[in-house]
């Protein structure tokens, strides 16, 4: 379900295949909607049978730091429960903001950025 709060922002979640949550976020990643990522992160998380929750930002304008922490957050708790939580999209303000957090030894590494959802499944695949 869309979150229609803003009008330059929207998150929707939705299970793409057994195991797979998708939440797609549009628009600023900003302390002004992180909590409603944070929500539906949460959701995406909690949903039964889930191995994958992928983060779909390749329509995402602006990333903030809360943004980021949002996700990093989420990462975390769904490690505790063997879900793991990956990064989609193709966008450079992504992108510079994750090599500008890599400098600081908390990035890509750790929070990689995948080109489209095949690939995050293939590193999900690999890692088991």
């Amino acid at each position: 379900m869309a979150d229609p709060a803003r009008t330059d922002f929207s998150v929707d979640l939705v299970r793409t295949e057994p195991g797979i949550c998708v939440v797609t976020v549009s628009g600023a990643l900003d302390i002004s909607t992180e909590g409603r990522v944070r929500a539906f992160l949460a959701a995406a998380i909690a949903t039964p049978g889930t191995a994958l929750v992928v983060v779909d930002v390749d329509r995402v304008t602006f990333v903030g730091v809360s943004g980021l922490r949002a996700v990093l957050d989420a990462r975390a708790k769904a490690a505790e429960r063997g879900i793991a939580v990956e990064l989609v999209g193709d966008q450079p303000i992504v992108r510079r903001l994750l090599d500008v957090v890599a400098a600081h030894g908390t990035g890509p590494g750790q929070l990689p950025l995948h080109p489209d959802i095949c690939s995050a499944r293939r590193r999900l695949a690999s890692s088991l």
